[in-house]
């Protein structure tokens, strides 16, 4: 939860300061901040603020990705493309029938070698957004139970995109 500035998991192997979540507000206004996470398993990211989240290896999200009213923005941690493949990645597992990445009133924006890969078994969007914006990243939404819908739109994705817009 990143509402008052502070992040907590579920799961004792992801403690603050263990090198694989770490939650930085900016230092004066604390309007808006970075999360690293470093081969994070988290339960749930539910964000306030404008969020940057910045990967280093591979990351599972079990739970949902939800920001009100905010923009978030998710990198890698050396910002460059890799090879043929993501090196860093964040996996966003949800079963229930609801949308696993929602924002708000928000802008989802995915760049620089990152690999989003959003698992639904719902019937419901994998992302729901005002704008999702991918740059140079692997995308891949997929769902047990009909359409995988991106955004507010009725585009289907069941394929990993390289770079474009949404």
């Amino acid at each position: 939860d990143i509402d008052n500035k502070e992040v907590t998991t579920r799961s004792k192997d992801d403690v603050l300061g263990d090198g694989k979540v770490r939650f930085e507000p900016d230092a004066e206004d604390r309007e808006s901040g970075t999360l690293y996470l470093n081969g994070a398993t988290l339960s749930e990211i539910t964000n306030h603020i404008p969020l940057t989240i910045v990967l280093s290896g591979a990351n599972t999200l079990n739970g949902q990705l939800i920001s009100y009213g905010s923009n978030i923005e998710i990198l890698s941690a050396d910002n460059r493309i890799p090879g043929l493949a993501a090196k860093h990645k964040l996996t966003v597992n949800y079963s229930t029938n609801d949308t696993p990445v929602l924002l708000y009133d928000g802008n989802l924006t995915v760049k620089d070698g990152v690999g989003l890969n959003v698992k639904s078994n719902g019937y419901k969007n994998a992302v729901d957004c005002d704008k999702f914006t991918l740059q140079r990243c692997w995308f891949k939404a997929s769902a047990t139970t009909g359409p995988v819908v991106v955004c507010k739109s009725n585009n289907l994705i069941d394929e990993q995109l390289v770079s474009g817009s949404l």
